[in-house]
């Protein structure tokens, strides 16, 4: 049987100051990917998914104002591809969590 593959999306909080520069693990979480048969761009998506959910809990759990930056990744050129682009190009499936993604983290 072969390994089953994973989404594991994480936030990490940044702090800098006049003597020294953190970075702390502040929130994961970590899904299997589905049973069903699904590309690797589409997982690539869902996971990206996860992440900006994460996003979104992480800015409103630790109330930071909505001007503080913030970099998102992901190595998938396709799944960036349409997460930059407009949604109503995408069938449903790619458009519902583009428009998602694109709330969560401001690029609407």
């Amino acid at each position: 049987m072969p390994a089953r593959r994973h989404m594991a999306p994480r936030i990490y909080l940044k702090s800098t100051n006049k003597q020294s520069t953190q970075t702390k693990l502040v929130a994961a979480k970590v899904r299997v990917a589905p049973l069903k048969k699904v590309t690797l761009p589409r997982l690539e998506l869902l996971s990206a998914t996860l992440g900006a959910r994460l996003l979104k809990f992480v800015r409103e759990a630790l109330e930071l104002p909505p001007h503080t930056p913030y970099t998102c990744f992901t190595d998938s050129k396709i799944a960036q591809a349409w997460i930059r682009g407009d949604p109503s190009r995408w069938k449903q499936f790619v458009r519902n969590r583009v428009e998602e993604i694109q709330s969560a983290t401001y690029l609407a």
